[in-house]
């Protein structure tokens, strides 16, 4: 069976799906990403409720259902945001997880931390990105091993 892909310019799906479904041969899979995208595509999505498909999935938290009820898309590619910390090395720090709530903690933590790196024997950074996520990087010496790590999301 012949597939047409096509790929919408970052920050654009909305227009080129929507030049799309208005040509012949509208496109049969298409992404719908969040319940805005659900509500302006409803009625072109199929009901997957009960489909083979459906009974494939492990979980039920990334579907959208419209109003109706009725199981509309299915998660099925996700893009997330997070941080990897060693926890030994934040320890060692004088710190915890439980600190880190947002990015101004994030970054009081990592400041911190940057600020004793000749002390401590390592060093760590903070850095906000341009959708608002934030990560840390806590950086060993030379001859350091990384040992228990730990992920920890922030919004």
């Amino acid at each position: 069976m012949p597939v047409k892909v096509v790929t919408a310019a970052s920050g654009d799906y909305s227009n080129t799906l929507n030049a799309q479904m208005g040509k012949d041969g509208a496109p049969t899979i298409f992404n719908i990403g969040n319940m805005s995208g659900l509500t302006d595509w409803d009625e072109y999505a199929l009901d997957l409720t009960g489909t083979a498909l459906a009974g494939e999935l492990t979980t039920n938290d990334f579907n959208l259902y419209n109003e109706a009820g009725e199981l509309k898309a299915i998660g099925n590619c996700y893009e997330t945001f997070g941080i990897i910390v060693n926890t030994k090395l934040l320890a060692d720090a004088g710190h915890s997880l439980d600190e880190i709530k947002d990015f101004a903690s994030l970054k009081a933590v990592a400041d911190d931390i940057h600020a004793r790196a000749a002390e401590l024997g390592f060093d760590a950074f903070s850095s906000a990105g341009l959708d608002g996520s934030s990560s840390l990087a806590l950086l060993r010496s030379p001859g350091q091993h990384a040992s228990t790590m730990s992920s920890v999301t922030t919004a």
